[in-house]
């Protein structure tokens, strides 16, 4: 399930990546963080979209056993055809 769905654009068949936050990245100068590594978990391709909700299906795990749990982050790999021509 992601937190988002049909008011932000997304369609059944849209592609995300999902991972988890890993450690985070340090500036080597000022010591400042700039982001975070990611441990990408799998993909998924959406199901089933309301107005701010989606469902969706695994279609690659990176490793057998993986568990998807709440506060894992999905990208936006790409969009289904929308039938625009």
């Amino acid at each position: 399930m992601i937190d988002l769905g049909a008011e932000q654009g997304l369609a059944a068949g849209d592609t995300f990546v999902l991972f988890r936050r890993g450690e985070e990245i340090l500036h080597p100068r000022s010591g400042e963080r700039i982001g975070w590594q990611k441990d990408v978990l799998g993909r998924i391709r959406l199901v089933t979209t309301e107005e701010s909700l989606a469902t969706g299906e695994l279609t690659h795990v990176k490793e057998r056993g993986i568990e998807i749990r709440a506060g894992d982050l999905a990208i936006l790999e790409s969009m289904a055809d929308r039938g625009g021509g």
